[in-house]
């Protein structure tokens, strides 16, 4: 029978209990997107893996990524366009709520445009 001891996974280093987060290859290496859209897709998995859902302020995101708020909003209008998030105003003076899409609701990343042509 094996030890249940050896089943664990033991973080030495204190940093690193505070998550990770896990973000699709396709999304990660599609040089159809920025390297801002992508750090910010992956701060947005960050948030939300902690409830399932993230609400984080323009203020906030900027902070985290050391950036403008515009740069942020510039940002998510092209993650966005690639659909790879929505958002809805739950109303004026509050913080929008994020919606992670499905990768099959219309995003199509380089890899997969280029399969296509090279298909065709």
């Amino acid at each position: 029978m094996i030890n249940q001891e050896i089943k664990r996974l033991i973080i030495d280093d204190p940093n690193l209990r505070h998550g990770f987060t896990q973000v699709p290859n396709l999304v990660l290496k599609d040089p159809l997107l920025t390297c801002t859209a992508r750090v910010l897709y992956i701060l947005l998995l960050a948030y939300a893996w902690q409830d399932k859902e993230c609400w984080p302020g323009h203020e906030r995101l900027a902070k985290d990524l050391g950036c403008s708020e515009a740069t942020i909003i510039r940002t998510l209008a092209e993650l966005k366009t690639h659909k790879l998030v929505t958002w809805t105003r739950p109303g004026q003076g509050r913080v929008n709520i994020y919606h992670i899409r499905r990768l099959t609701d219309g995003y199509i990343p380089k890899q997969m445009v280029d399969k296509a042509r090279s298909l065709a």
